[in-house]
């Protein structure tokens, strides 16, 4: 299977590497290919990275919104 990355999602991606390569070329290609590494995983796992310490939350510490697997 193929990611597919909408254009912004590219041009986010493009533009925080870039600012990482000002001071750390090799730690800018490290983290566009963890990056990457990931978006692929998620697809073959979706909800392995979902943990309820990540999910976002209110100022009073409900959790906001979660996916539950299908």
């Amino acid at each position: 299977m193929v990611t597919v990355w909408s254009k912004r999602a590219m041009a986010e991606l493009t533009k925080a590497c870039a600012y990482i390569y000002q001071n750390s070329p090799k730690n800018a290609a490290k983290i566009r290919n963890e990056i990457i590494d990931k978006t692929i995983e998620l697809f073959n796992h979706p909800y392995t990275l979902v943990t309820e310490n990540n999910l976002p939350r209110t100022k009073s510490g409900k959790i906001k919104h979660a996916a539950s697997p299908p």
